[in-house]
């Protein structure tokens, strides 16, 4: 069995035990079980930063352009 974790924001490294418990069909009586142990790396600060510049550059962007409009507006009297 494969186990991948994708995290969202995971900020730190974590790591979590689990335990699995099975029975196989051909003999219920008997239960397997096995341990493991899942690790999720965490985002680096770039990484958690990077849609907040984004965001920050599309803004001032905006921001430029409207003024930029509204300048020549005002020049030629619209």
């Amino acid at each position: 069995m494969d186990l991948t974790i994708e995290p969202i924001h995971a900020r730190h490294y974590q790591q979590y035990s689990f335990k699995v418990i099975s029975k196989s069909v051909e003999q219920p009586d008997r239960l397997i079980s096995e341990s493991g142990v899942v690790r999720i790396q965490g985002m680096s600060t770039a990484q958690r930063l990077l849609p907040l510049l984004m965001f920050a550059g599309i803004a001032l962007l905006t921001f430029a352009c409207s003024s930029l409009l509204l300048a020549n507006n005002r020049i030629l009297g619209i």
